[in-house]
């Protein structure tokens, strides 16, 4: 097949979830014998084409203050103050070196004027398939309000552009989520509602060689936390529990807590919390952090599309604590950790206690499921459900 992958950003420029997940995804595709291109976004006003770790890339020109939201600006701010003067959209700016490329997919990720993508696919009988990896169809603040969770979309949210971009939302011919979290939650607002073609389809992971030795003997860390240091990660949820559970046990518990944040807040944190026992340690590479760990605990109160952390703790044979918040929760299964409530503290530190005092023997067992089930979430597996997806797409049986 010949695929086109759409996608705002794109390696080496930005590296957030959707452009890796692009990025492994069509890596994947092209191993397994597909030709695939992907178009996104140039920072400057030229056209770029380019082979990036040999995936044929181009880069559309941007209008100043309509380029890719690398800072993740105010949309106004970048726009109209930048260059008060309307460009044609970025469909019709890609259309012409889409068509060039005569694709059987059209492939829509994270990017803007999604309609006119799917317009121009229906006008030349082409497949559209979306990929929802954010809820940037329905809210611009991450589906936060404040530093407090939505669970759903609110009235305030629903603009009448979005209203308009849900109506046309059932052109596409089929929709994919990286999570039935994400699925849910835009289905419940109405979006996608008459696509005939639907699918979970997690977030890959670049397999590369792993620890061999899984024992837990020999890790100085219990436990871990490794990520953004923000409110909604939870992560003081999660000290304020490893304090309950230190007096409950009669010991200290060492934990590592790796990344970084806001200053203010971070050294707030270690004021409150650091200890001979519990180490802030900054940016840290994973295979570094991994190794030294234990369990890894995932506190979000956030409702995460994904959570990439939860199959790269499992890549790395870690068992994982892990939020039942967002679509993370749907990777961990009884063999590979435990989840917990984030609004209920209590049920946070029971599996705590649980993942503490656990024998040996069995968190063996664990870290060899972890590994079992990181599988799952290869380049190639993942390549190979789209593969099967856009099949079925285009009426084709295997």
């Amino acid at each position: 097949m010949r695929i086109a992958l759409l996608n705002s950003l794109f390696p080496k420029l930005g590296i957030g979830g959707s452009e890796m997940s692009t990025f492994y995804l069509a890596q994947g595709l092209k191993k397994l014998g597909h030709t695939v291109q992907v178009f996104t976004q140039s920072a400057s006003a030229e056209d770029v084409e380019e082979i990036h770790e040999g995936i044929d890339v181009y880069r559309c020109g941007s209008p100043l203050g309509h380029g890719p939201n690398i800072l993740a600006e105010p949309r106004l701010q970048r726009m109209y103050s930048a260059n008060p003067t309307k460009p044609k959209s970025l469909s019709s700016r890609m259309a012409p070196t889409i068509l060039e490329f005569q694709p059987n997919i059209i492939h829509t990720n994270v990017i803007g004027d999604l309609p006119g993508f799917w317009k121009l696919a229906s006008d030349y009988g082409i497949p559209a398939i979306h990929t929802l990896r954010s809820y940037t169809l329905l809210c611009h603040r991450r589906m936060l309000r404040g530093e407090a969770p939505c669970a759903r979309q609110c009235s305030n949210c629903l603009t009448s552009s979005r209203a308009e971009g849900r109506g046309r939302s059932d052109a596409v011919t089929g929709v994919v989520a990286i999570s039935k979290h994400v699925m849910d939650v835009h289905r419940q607002a109405g979006w996608f509602s008459n696509v005939p073609v639907r699918s979970i389809i997690a977030n890959s992971y670049e397999q590369v060689a792993a620890e061999t030795d899984q024992q837990s003997s020999g890790r100085e860390y219990e436990f871990g936390y490794i990520g953004r240091i923000h409110e909604t990660k939870g992560v003081d949820i999660f000290l304020d529990a490893l304090s309950a559970v230190t007096t409950t046990l009669g010991r200290p518990i060492r934990a590592l807590i790796a990344g970084d944040g806001n200053p203010g807040y971070v050294a707030n944190l270690r004021s409150r919390y650091e200890t001979d026992a519990i180490h802030f340690g900054g940016y840290m590479p994973q295979d570094n952090f991994f190794s030294r760990v234990k369990f890894c605990v995932v506190p979000s109160v956030w409702y995460e599309p994904f959570g990439r952390v939860f199959i790269e703790a499992l890549h790395h044979g870690v068992p994982v604590v892990g939020s039942k918040r967002g679509g993370g929760a749907e990777v961990l299964s009884a063999s590979t950790g435990w989840l917990f409530d984030p609004g209920q503290r209590s049920h946070l530190q029971e599996a705590l206690i649980k993942a503490s005092t656990l024998s040996s023997s069995r968190y063996d067992a664990m870290a060899i499921a972890c590994l079992k089930s990181a599988e799952s979430y290869s380049v190639e597996a993942i390549a190979e459900a789209y593969t099967d997806f856009y099949l079925k797409c285009l009426g084709i049986s295997k």
